[in-house]
């Protein structure tokens, strides 16, 4: 009863948990867990009619998993191939960028071969202690939500809807984002690269929007101000950008553009100019130059047919 709401229910949106055990095994790992919670996740992809799933190890008690709270298995359903999502990732790791891990898996429910998902590591505060080995900052999910994420008006830090804090969410302590935001308000200031640079791990992002132009991925922080996550990590005094959510690229389009046809020296400001970041990025030469210097050795090392 239970896996039939959750792969044929008709209100995905509410994000039910369901206990289940999970059998877990590859190469090296063969083991059962038990009181774990399963349900349905994602936004535009949460209702196709293969449904992709979230797993949490600790919803009904239980413990992490090889230090994992929680795994969620994609469907990738505007990607037919299924592979754009783990390329990109694999990339932008390959690259320097702090990007989620991920590998596919075949799920089965009660026996039930369900088919072939991508399985993402989750951005939490384990994701955040393996890559900055601190937690203790804000992480805020950056979401489109009828209006983007686009860093420009100190007023809309508050906007839980737009950046979903998900740390110190008591606390809720936004001057970070505020002073983020506003230094990048002020891009025409004399000292605005320094001050920058100061706040914001700046060349992580070039490498970041580097791989982005490269793999057309236009659903994204630069281009709609969509699909990102921002890190305020205490031991470094800089926030930092995480990506997320890369399933449209590679050619995957809703807009009527052919996203490989356009030019790199266009892309920091977006296609509407509607990033703050990458507006105020795109007017630093230096900045420009070290972006376009990334994509000349990506596309040597990283971003070619032979690796790919």
């Amino acid at each position: 009863e239970d896996k039939d709401s959750l792969i044929h229910g008709k209100h995905p949106e509410l994000r039910i948990y369901y206990p289940a055990t999970i059998h877990f095994t590859n190469s090296l790992i063969d083991t059962i867990i038990d009181s774990v919670g399963v349900r349905n996740r994602g936004n535009t992809s949460i209702d196709n009619f293969k449904r992709p799933i979230k797993i949490d190890f600790k919803e009904f008690g239980g413990v992490k998993f090889y230090d994992h709270k929680k795994f969620n298995l994609k469907t990738e359903p505007n990607d037919p191939s299924l592979l754009r999502e783990f390329l990109g990732l694999y990339v932008m790791r390959e690259a320097g960028v702090p990007a989620a891990r991920s590998s596919f898996a075949s799920v089965y429910i009660n026996n039930e071969n369900m088919g072939l998902y991508l399985n993402i590591e989750q951005i939490d505060d384990e994701f955040l202690d393996r890559r900055f080995d601190n937690d203790t900052g804000n992480l805020y999910k950056c979401l489109y939500h009828d209006v983007p994420a686009d860093l420009r008006d100190e007023s809309t830090a508050s906007d839980n809807q737009r950046y979903v804090i998900k740390t110190n969410e008591e606390i809720n302590d936004r001057s970070k984002l505020v002073d983020l935001i506003n230094v990048l308000a002020d891009s025409d200031n004399p000292d605005f690269k320094s001050e920058l640079a100061g706040i914001f791990e700046i060349d992580m992002f070039l490498k970041y929007m580097a791989v982005e132009s490269l793999f057309g991925h236009w659903d994204s922080p630069t281009m709609l101000a969509n699909n990102y996550y921002l890190y305020e990590n205490e031991l470094s005094g800089k926030t930092v950008l995480i990506p997320y959510d890369l399933d449209n690229t590679l050619g995957i389009d809703w807009l009527g553009a052919d996203w490989s046809e356009f030019s790199f020296s266009d892309w920091p400001g977006g296609l509407w100019q509607s990033n703050a970041l990458s507006i105020a990025v795109g007017r630093v030469p230096e900045f420009v130059e070290r972006y376009e210097q990334y994509i000349v050795t990506d596309i040597k090392y990283l971003f070619n047919e032979e690796i790919l």
